[in-house]
């Protein structure tokens, strides 16, 4: 698993600053927890920018409900819009923003670890991506 450099400014749930959140350069539109780590083997991009598509999987020390609050907290500053969130065993929040679809995944692996699939698609699905 590779640490991820730095990407985008986030705040904490009290409004202040963060330290540096950790992220791909390449993934400017969405937010990712300090520290987490990304899943290079469980990733598969096309694109860049404000326009890519594709799958991603990250680890966070955050426990799954952290996680999930960290998500509704943060993703409408980068000019998401929930369609739907369900809190459960596997949580998953449904966002739309322009021509995509973001589908998060979030599953507690273990007492240190939650498990963060991200799912970027385009909306109108005229675009398939394959592995």
């Amino acid at each position: 698993m590779a640490t991820m450099a730095p990407a985008q400014p986030t705040t904490n749930a009290d409004g202040t600053m963060a330290e540096p959140v950790a992220g791909f350069t390449q993934f400017p539109d969405l937010p990712f927890p300090p520290g987490s780590q990304m899943d290079i083997e469980n990733t598969f991009i096309v694109g860049s920018g404000d326009s890519w598509y594709g799958q991603t999987s990250i680890q966070t020390k955050m426990g799954a409900n952290s996680a999930f609050d960290f998500y509704k907290q943060q993703l409408p500053d980068h000019d998401w819009v929930e369609l739907s969130s369900v809190r459960a065993q596997t949580s998953i929040l449904t966002y739309t923003r322009e021509h995509r679809v973001l589908s998060i995944q979030l599953v507690q692996g273990n007492l240190t670890k939650t498990v963060v699939m991200i799912t970027v698609s385009p909306k109108d699905g005229s675009d398939t991506i394959m592995p």
